[in-house]
C-alpha cells in the first residue's frame, strides 16, 4: 500500500465523521426545537414504545416518559373519553389508530390524574411515520390543551361528528351483514327444504323396497315350501315305485323261491336221516352250512313278505313291560353283552299289536347286538309321558355314520353284508299304523338309543 492510498482512506474516514457530526447536530436542533414547542409532541416505534416525549407533553400531561404496556396509559396518564368517566380504550389511542395507518385530527380527551387533579381537556392530531418505502415505522401524535369553553365545544362538536359517522359506517356494515345472512338463511332453507323433499322421497323409496323384500322372502319362502313338498311326493312317488317292486318281488319270492329252499332242506333231512351212522364229518359241516344259508334265504323271503303285506293291527290290551322282557328272552344275545332294564312302575296297560310290536322290538335288539360285535352294554327303559309310553333301547355300540342317518328307515337301504334293509321300514310301518313314532339318536363310535312312542289309548 503507498501513500497515496493511506492519505484517500483518512480523507474519507475524516468525510464521514464530519457528515455524523453534521447529522447529530441536526437532530439536537430538531430537538431542540421540538422542545420548544408549546404543544405535546410524542413519538411511539410500531411496538408502541416512546421514542420521543417533548417537554411540553410532560407539562401538560402532568406525567413524563413510562415505558409500561399500552394498556396502562389510560391509568398511568389518566385518559379518559369527553364523559371525564370512561377510561380510554387502548384501540381509540391516537397513537394506534396511526400505527394503523389512519390520519387523526382533532381528537378530544379528558386528563386528570394526581398533577392535573382540576382536569383538562386535550385535542389531538396523529400521523402514521412511514420510511421511503412507503412502510409504517412508527407514529407521531401532536396534542394541545383546548379546556377554554369555545375550544371545547367546538371540540366537541366534532368529536361528536366523527362518532356519529362511525356509528353510521358501523350501523351500514352490520345492515349489509345482516342482509348477507338473511340471503345466505334463505339459500339454507332453500337447501334445508330440498333435503327434507329428498329425505322423504328416500323414505318413500325405503318403505318401498322393505315392501318389495318382504314380497320377495315370502316368494322365497313358498317357493322353498313348494320345493320341500315337491322334494316330498318325489321320495314318496320313489318309494311307492319300491314298494312295488318289493310286492312283486315278494311274489316271485313266494312261489318261485321258497318252494326249492323247502325241498331242498328236505333233501337235506333225508340224507342226514339216510347216512346217519356213517355220514363223513367234512360231509356233516357242509350239510350244516347249507341248512344255515337256507334259514338266512328263508329269513330274507320271510322279511320280504311281511313288508310287502304288512296287516292292520290286531289292538288287544296288554302291560307293554311284559311284551319288553319277552322280547328280550326271545333274543339271542352273546354273553359278552350286558343287559340292563329299568322298567316303569304302574305303567297303564296299553292297546297294541301284540306280534307285530315284539316284531319291532326284536328287530331293534338284533340291530343293537349286531351293533356291538365286541360286546357293550344294552340298556332297555320304559316310562310314561302325558298320555303316551315310551321304550328306548341304548346300545353302546359303533354308532351311525352320518351320511346314513337320514337313509335309516328307507325301504332296500342297508348297511350290512346280509339282508336287504327292509327291517327297520316294516317298523316304522307298524308304529306309525299304531298312531305312535319311532325315532334315535346316534353317536358314531358312542352309542345309538332307539325310542319307540305308542299311545296309552287307541286313536
Amino acid at each position: 500500500m503507498n501513500k497515496k492510498t493511506i492519505i484517500s482512506a483518512s480523507d474519507s474516514i475524516i468525510l464521514k465523521l464530519k457528515v455524523l457530526a453534521e447529522e447529530k447536530e441536526s437532530v439536537l436542533r430538531i430537538k431542540t426545537i421540538i422542545d420548544s414547542m408549546l404543544e405535546g409532541v410524542v413519538v411511539a416505534d410500531t411496538g408502541m414504545h416512546f421514542e420521543l416525549f417533548n417537554k411540553s407533553a410532560e407539562r401538560i400531561l402532568g406525567v413524563g416518559l413510562s415505558q409500561e404496556d399500552p394498556s396502562k396509559w389510560a391509568k398511568i396518564y389518566g385518559v379518559y373519553l369527553p364523559d371525564q368517566k370512561t377510561p380510554l380504550p387502548v384501540d381509540q389511542f391516537p397513537l394506534k389508530k396511526a400505527l394503523k395507518g389512519e390520519i387523526v385530527t382533532g381528537f378530544l380527551q379528558y386528563v386528570k390524574n394526581n398533577q392535573r387533579k382540576d382536569g383538562l381537556y386535550i385535542n389531538t392530531t396523529a400521523a402514521p411515520l412511514r420510511n421511503l418505502n412507503g412502510r409504517i415505522t412508527g407514529a407521531v401524535a401532536v396534542f394541545r390543551d383546548v379546556s377554554k369553553e369555545e375550544e371545547i365545544d367546538k371540540a366537541k362538536t366534532k368529536q361528536l361528528a366523527v362518532i356519529a359517522k362511525e356509528k353510521e359506517d358501523t350501523r351500514k356494515k352490520l345492515a349489509v351483514t345482516a342482509e348477507k345472512l338473511r340471503l345466505k338463511a334463505k339459500k339454507l332453507a332453500v337447501i334445508a327444504g330440498g333435503k327434507e323433499r329428498i329425505r322423504r322421497k328416500l323414505a318413500i323409496t325405503a318403505k318401498e323396497l322393505a315392501v318389495i323384500a318382504k314380497e320377495k322372502e315370502d316368494v322365497r319362502r313358498k317357493l322353498a315350501v313348494t320345493a320341500e313338498k315337491l322334494k316330498e311326493s318325489q321320495d314318496e312317488l320313489a318309494r311307492k315305485e319300491k314298494l312295488a317292486v318289493i310286492g312283486k318281488l315278494a311274489g316271485i319270492m313266494g312261489h318261485e323261491i321258497r318252494n326249492p329252499l323247502g325241498v331242498i332242506r328236505n333233501s337235506i333231512y333225508f340224507l342226514n336221516m339216510k347216512f346217519k351212522e356213517s355220514i363223513d364229518e367234512k360231509v356233516k359241516r357242509h350239510m350244516d352250512i347249507l341248512e344255515t344259508e337256507i334259514d338266512s334265504c328263508d329269513k330274507i323271503i320271510s322279511d320280504v313278505l311281511e313288508f310287502a303285506r304288512t296287516r292292520a293291527p290286531s289292538f288287544t290290551e296288554t302291560e307293554i313291560n311284559s311284551v319288553v322282557e319277552t322280547s328280550i328272552s326271545n333274543s339271542n344275545i352273546p354273553k359278552t353283552i350286558k343287559v340292563e332294564t329299568n322298567l316303569g312302575e304302574s305303567l297303564p296297560k296299553i292297546n297294541i299289536d301284540i306280534a307285530q310290536v315284539k316284531q319291532v322290538f326284536s328287530n331293534i335288539i338284533s340291530n343293537a347286538i349286531e351293533a356291538m360285535p365286541k360286546g357293550g352294554e344294552l340298556r332297555v327303559t320304559t316310562s310314561q309321558t302325558d298320555s303316551f309310553i315310551s321304550i328306548a333301547f341304548t346300545d353302546t355300540g359303533v354308532g351311525i355314520p352320518k351320511e346314513n342317518i337320514d337313509k335309516l328307515f328307507t325301504p332296500l337301504f342297508s348297511t350290512k353284508t346280509k339282508g336287504l334293509g327292509l327291517g327297520l321300514a316294516a317298523c316304522q310301518n307298524i308304529i306309525v299304523a299304531h298312531h305312535g313314532k319311532i325315532e334315535f339318536e346316534s353317536k358314531e363310535g358312542q352309542g345309538t338309543t332307539f325310542t319307540v312312542t305308542l299311545p296309552i289309548y287307541k286313536n
